[in-house]
């Protein structure tokens, strides 16, 4: 059976001027993937999951909109996450149709809950499904929150990320270290802001420890 062309309804057209007619086509997540593949990317594959074009045309406005003018080569990346959610959806679904539970197929965003995105992080019962990492899980939940505000749709009720706690081996990105250096510099002229300000009241002769505390900053 050989896949359909892509629609261009499916791909993302880069309109970054550093990066001119670049192109992203996701139409396997309106075709679905096969379980196994051949050639490029066959070895990190980890199986295939059905199409969902109705949850996909639902979630394109809002990647189109974060991806169009986005550094390319950060596309693998985005695929690699939708692929979760896909993957994550099919275990849970053929679960319950295992189980003889009835349930509603996420066909599109409107069936997508907060229950689905909570459950991606914690690994199925019976080993179904692994739990996704907030890696991925943190952008996902970012793009899908992000479509239901532009759809109009009501608001996911969502459990917090747990966070990992941080080993003695872990290397601070350069964001991370970016915001402790503003956080620092920030401390530091708050101490000089004192220290100017209790010598300037200082060489007017006046106590900072005879002030009422209403007065010191």
């Amino acid at each position: 059976m050989t896949r359909p062309r892509p629609a261009p309804k499916w791909i993302v057209i880069n309109t970054h001027r550093d990066y001119p007619g670049t192109t992203l086509d996701l139409s396997e997540f309106a075709y679905g993937a096969p379980d196994q593949k051949t050639g490029q990317g066959a070895y990190n594959w980890n199986g295939g999951f059905r199409g969902r074009p109705g949850l996909l045309e639902d979630l394109m406005p809002v990647i189109r909109a974060k991806l169009s003018a986005a550094n390319p080569h950060n596309y693998a990346t985005n695929v690699s996450q939708l692929r979760v959610l896909f993957r994550f959806l099919d275990a849970y679904e053929n679960m319950l149709g295992r189980s003889g539970a009835k349930y509603q197929p996420v066909e599109r965003l409107h069936h997508l809950t907060g229950a689905h995105l909570d459950m991606m992080t914690k690994p199925a019962p019976g080993g179904e499904w692994e739990a996704a990492g907030s890696y991925h899980v943190s952008p996902l939940r970012t793009l899908i929150l992000d479509a239901v505000h532009f759809h109009d749709l009501p608001q996911l009720n969502l459990a917090a990320l747990s966070r990992r706690r941080g080993l003695p081996r872990d290397v601070p990105t350069a964001d991370v270290g970016a915001s402790l250096i503003r956080f620092l510099r920030s401390e530091v002229l708050a101490v000089f802001a004192r220290w100017r300000r209790a010598d300037h009241l200082a060489a007017n002769g006046r106590n900072l420890l005879d002030f009422p505390k209403f007065e010191r900053s």
